[in-house]
């Protein structure tokens, strides 16, 4: 192989080898934790009771609920990793959605009345 050959090769190579490490990056940092979205979602709202799977967390054991969310997982389609669970603040409810192993937080108004209507 003559010298030029060879270093468009070498310079090929070194493009598909960083492109690799990002997409690596990528795939390493699109892990979430349901504990972090949810306190995203309440956007400083207290957590007064929370349904992790039929387990209910209220009062005092809020925070031990909250540490079965700290699991790693991908959000991404395939497969549903992240735990099924509804939450409720004083305003708010919050609850797990999944389509095709896709997985993301719906909120809703806790108390529909405090929706205003368009042009009033």
């Amino acid at each position: 192989m003559n010298n030029e050959k060879s270093v468009k090769l070498r310079e090929g190579l070194d493009i598909l080898t960083e492109y690799v490490k990002n997409e690596i990056e990528v795939l390493e940092t699109e892990t979430i934790t349901w504990r972090c979205e949810l306190e995203k979602a309440l956007d400083g709202d207290p957590l007064v009771a929370l349904d992790i799977e039929g387990v209910m967390y209220v009062g005092d054991y809020v925070e031990k609920g909250l540490k079965q969310l700290e699991k790693e997982f991908d959000p991404g389609y395939g497969y549903a990793e992240g735990a099924s669970f509804c939450a409720w603040s004083p305003h708010l409810v919050i609850f797990t959605e999944e389509h095709d192993g896709h997985q993301w937080l719906r909120t809703i108004n806790r108390n529909p009345s405090r929706v205003k209507k368009e042009g009033t």
